[in-house]
């Protein structure tokens, strides 16, 4: 799904389309890493926010103004705002009657208090602990969770965008960021190379 036509909304705007949903909710992928370290660090093709897929009825209310389709194994179904199937985690948004796609929604698993991460429930963390906010209010994930999202090395179409926004993130990352995402990556892949690195 690449030869889409995207006009990604800035974080302001995805505040603003969040707004009335009354739900928790955080810029992620590299969107959130420039928001981390305080600039813009490289040109971003879409933003993602991520959501906890326990509210997808919550986002019903996007239906009045966007279109949104569900994005699954490389195709885009209209989203008529009912329940997901299990493997089903990803939304497309734009605007009604717009071509340009304005952002990604990506589905977080819960149970109970923490996040789960989709691809190993092994990982978890407190959703009290998961994000940060800009001085002007906009939540983004933290970046030790972005990271470990970006760190999958069998995914080698954005690898080199991967790499820049760990080299990026890396000096900023304090003691506890740093050990929680070195203990993820040794979970999941023992030899990552960036474990030596954190």
């Amino acid at each position: 799904m690449t030869d889409y036509l995207w006009e990604p909304l800035t974080p302001l705007e995805v505040q603003a389309a969040f707004a009335p949903l009354g739900i928790d909710w955080w810029i992620a992928g590299g969107v959130a890493i420039d928001l981390f370290v305080g600039r813009k660090t490289r040109e971003h093709g879409d933003i993602d926010v991520a959501a906890l897929r326990r509210d997808v009825l919550r986002l019903k209310p996007l239906l009045d103004a966007w279109d949104v389709c569900v994005a699954h194994d490389g195709a885009l179904t209209p989203w008529e705002g009912s329940e997901l199937v299990a493997d089903q985690h990803q939304f497309w948004v734009r605007r009604r009657g717009a071509e340009p796609w304005s952002f990604e929604i990506l589905l977080e698993y819960t149970d109970g208090n923490d996040l789960v991460y989709r691809r190993d429930p092994r990982l978890r963390a407190p959703l009290k602990a998961i994000g940060h906010r800009t001085p002007d209010g906009i939540p983004y994930l933290a970046p030790e969770i972005c990271l470990l999202y970006k760190s999958m090395r069998t995914i080698p179409d954005p690898a080199e965008r991967n790499e820049a926004d760990f080299e990026v993130a890396l000096p900023s990352l304090d003691d506890r960021a740093r050990a929680s995402l070195r203990d993820a990556l040794t979970i999941l892949d023992a030899d990552h190379p960036w474990i030596q690195r954190l």
